[in-house]
């Protein structure tokens, strides 16, 4: 009875600290769920901090590109008609200035009484001259206008002078045609002359300098031209026109200067 009466309390002790236990473990593991379900909304929010974070880096990284590459087209937007217009001055003086001095050295390489070489010496001066009226006119016509013209102008005037090869001379006949028509339009009586020379001096068709002829002509009896341009109309006529006329005779329009009254 009495190894009996042990045994039952060893029994209840037993069961009250299996009890306990068991309670014990059921507290930590709320404690565990606890502290893993704290963790890992502490995880998630941090995740979610990074992503977040790297979403508005990139949204931030795309609209700065996005910014920058509008403000950039603006500033290009802006400088460009800056730039434009800086070439076109740089061309614009660079070809007044190979056009300038082309004149310069051509007029001092023709005789005033033949606007031809007089020597060998002047042609290779005149060659040059034409070769920088070339340059001058291939520039300027980038540049248009007035400009364009002044140069061709100046080109079919010492190319006329100088004559070109059989090569060139379908090419000098055309920009003689093209400068007659713009001169007839803006009537630039001194481009009239150029291309009336260039046409008499080096043109083979027989009606077209027949024209240029009676055009020269008409420019005299008209009474427009100044005393340089009578001149250089009478020496045209003279030499290329079939017409012979006293070196310092006065047409019946003209006075004892050469020019109209």
């Amino acid at each position: 009875m009495i190894v009996s009466a042990e045994f039952e309390k060893v029994k209840d002790v037993v069961t009250v600290f299996f009890g306990a236990s068991s309670l014990a473990l059921f507290i930590f593991s709320i404690f565990i769920a606890f502290f893993a379900v704290i963790g890992w909304q502490s995880l998630s929010e941090y995740v979610r901090g990074i992503a977040v974070k790297e979403a508005n880096s990139t949204l931030e990284s795309k609209l700065k590109e996005k910014i920058d590459a509008r403000v950039g087209q603006l500033e290009v937007d802006r400088i460009e008609p800056m730039v434009k217009a800086r070439l076109k001055l740089e061309s614009e003086m660079r070809g007044r200035a190979m056009t300038i001095l082309g004149y310069m050295i051509g007029e001092a390489s023709l005789s005033p009484d033949s606007k031809s070489p007089g020597s060998e010496r002047d042609r290779e001066n005149l060659a040059e001259a034409v070769g920088l009226c070339e340059q001058g006119y291939e520039v300027l016509r980038g540049v248009g206008g007035s400009l364009e013209y002044m140069a061709l102008n100046n080109l079919v005037f010492y190319l006329s002078a100088y004559g070109p090869d059989s090569s060139g001379r379908k090419i000098l006949i055309e920009q003689a045609r093209l400068l007659s028509k713009v001169a007839e339009t803006h009537q630039a009586r001194n481009l009239l002359l150029t291309a009336y020379r260039a046409i008499l001096e080096h043109g083979t068709d027989p009606v077209e300098k027949l024209e240029a002829a009676g055009r020269l002509r008409a420019l005299l009896k008209e009474g427009k031209l100044t005393a340089r341009e009578s001149r250089e109309a009478r020496i045209y006529l003279e030499r290329f026109g079939g017409v012979s006329l006293p070196a310092n005779s006065a047409l019946p329009w003209e006075n004892t200067e050469g020019q109209g009254i």
